[in-house]
């Protein structure tokens, strides 16, 4: 094979990987599947390559970066011009969250609520680190996955009679607790949530604020890491925007939801127009263990607010020695927004 002969093949290969990228990226944000129905075998493993390819977005990019490095070096304008914005589309979602504080300007008419979530990750002592967050930073409502019995004594210990609380302590992942420092008007039984089968339960309670009351849905759902899995979680997530968009009370939904923003199992959330407090996920909760933790992470850990409330800040806490980073949003009522009861 002569030089020339050999730089036109790798011309060729280089035009029609960027090509073959452009088409991958638009699949993986733009493909969605209708979860309410069937999800075959072709669906369900679209569906899994698309959270998988929206996940890993990032990580995408930041190779891309290198490649575009590598083809400035050879001089190859073009191909640096035509790779640029599937870099920029990639890293963008980790980029837009190095700034962790959001401070919008929606105008309010009530008291604040600041809102804490974290995955304590069962095997590990993260609610001792934890416990010091909630004590500098006094949030309101602290929704709390991975709970189990020792982490639970630990935190009802620290947070003394500051706080009322739910908990369905579990060993292994699914343990969950609500603690409120505004009190509880009534929970839902976690089983009879119906997002996940009761052995996965998902906690809905309800609080008194801003004159009126206000669901907390304290969410789990289950990594998409099997055939099963990912229908289970697009079904769950499928039947929490139903749900949500049945209640007659505004409802705030928080969590680990092992998906990014943008990821198919948020769609149901953001078609009611909730919006992620952390600048529309545009962040890094995990992962904050391991050899991973060196990378950028991703946000797969969210506080999503519906219309009725602002967003007055957000941030992602710093590292408790769970594999997920803690999440803070501070919100308000919004003027035009009725504070009366509903029916």
């Amino acid at each position: 094979m002569t030089a020339s002969l050999a730089r036109r093949l790798a011309r060729r290969l280089a035009r029609a990987a960027i090509v073959l990228s452009y088409v991958l990226v638009a699949f993986v944000l733009l493909y969605s599947a209708d979860a309410s129905s069937n999800l075959g075998l072709i669906k369900t493993a679209l569906l899994c390559c698309a959270l998988m390819g929206i996940t890993l977005l990032p990580y995408a990019g930041f190779a891309m970066a290198f490649v575009v490095v590598v083809l400035l070096l050879l001089k190859r304008k073009l191909f640096v011009l035509a790779s640029l914005p599937l870099v920029v589309v990639c890293v963008w979602p980790w980029a837009g969250g190095l700034v962790q504080v959001f401070k919008p300007t929606a105008p309010s008419s009530h008291s604040s609520v600041l809102i804490l979530t974290a995955n304590l990750l069962s095997s590990s002592d993260a609610e001792l680190e934890l416990i010091k967050q909630i004590q500098r930073e006094k949030p309101d409502v602290i929704l709390l996955q991975e709970v189990n019995d020792i982490s639970l004594s630990r935190l009802v210990d620290a947070l003394g009679d500051d706080f009322v609380y739910t908990a369905v302590p579990r060993n292994d992942n699914f343990g969950q607790a609500v603690f409120s420092r505004l009190p509880m008007t009534r929970t839902t039984e976690p089983a009879k949530s119906t997002l996940h089968p009761a052995e996965h339960p998902q906690q809905l309670v309800w609080v008194r604020a801003f004159g009126r009351e206000i669901g907390f849905w304290n969410i789990h759902l289950v990594p998409p890491v099997s055939r099963s899995t990912v229908r289970l979680q697009a079904r769950a997530s499928s039947r929490l925007g139903e749900l949500v968009q049945q209640s007659s009370y505004p409802i705030v939904v928080a969590g680990d939801f092992n998906s990014p923003w943008a990821g198919q199992p948020m769609q149901p959330l953001r078609a009611l127009g909730y919006r992620d407090a952390v600048r529309d996920g545009r962040g890094s909760t995990w992962p904050k263990t391991g050899a991973l933790r060196v990378l950028p992470g991703v946000q797969i850990d969210h506080i999503a607010v519906p219309r009725a409330f602002s967003v007055i800040e957000s941030w992602i806490g710093s590292s408790i020695g769970s594999d997920h980073a803690p999440v803070f949003a501070r919100i308000r009522l919004m003027q035009d927004s009725s504070t009366e009861e509903p029916d």
